[in-house]
């Protein structure tokens, strides 16, 4: 199944992960957080 997320909201969450942790993602493991957290969508935005 295919998910979206705007590119604006993918990297305003990358920024804030960076931000509270000080840990940086790489797009991969970022895109698994967000699935993880359920903030990516079943339809485009």
């Amino acid at each position: 199944m295919a998910y979206y997320i705007t590119y604006g909201e993918f990297q305003y969450h990358l920024k804030e992960y960076y931000q509270r942790t000080g840990n940086r993602m790489q797009f991969p493991e970022m895109t698994t957080y967000l699935y993880r957290k359920g903030l990516l969508l079943d339809t485009p935005p």
